[in-house]
């Protein structure tokens, strides 16, 4: 029934796509008629736009995740002492824990890696020639 219903998600994505790909090309006309289409994302670099993913994932995965949390626990209290249940309760809630994990440590990632990304760009001083310590095991020529 899980597969199933994962089956049936994925191809709705899928197919939400190319529909949406394919009303763009019949929207320019398919010809080179002078028309030019506006970029409806506000992203002009990939790395904006994958910022902009991420960012719309984890605003949606946040409520869901607390969602799954509060079902779990309510899981927990249904079990009333029968193991299987619980075992199952067990089992979600660390899929859960897991889940949330991936979606916030995913997001701290990608601010790390953009905000270092983004003071090499600009030749702000990195965290150790800030620290009072820094620089210590750095030899000067």
């Amino acid at each position: 029934m899980f597969k199933k219903k994962n089956l049936i998600f994925t191809l709705f994505i899928i197919s939400f796509i190319f529909l949406t790909a394919s009303s763009v090309q019949a929207q320019a006309g398919g010809s080179n008629s002078g028309a030019s289409i506006e970029n409806p994302i506000k992203a002009d670099t990939l790395a904006e736009l994958l910022a902009d993913i991420l960012s719309i994932i984890v605003q949606i995965g946040i409520p869901i995740l607390v969602i799954m949390v509060i079902f779990t626990g309510f899981t927990f209290v249904m079990a009333r002492g029968n193991e299987a249940k619980i075992t199952q309760a067990k089992t979600a809630i660390f899929s859960v824990l897991i889940g949330s994990a991936i979606v916030i440590g995913a997001y701290a990632i990608s601010e790390a890696i953009r905000n270092t990304v983004n003071d090499l760009q600009r030749g702000t001083p990195s965290a150790s020639q800030n620290s009072p310590v820094g620089g210590i095991f750095e030899t000067s020529d």
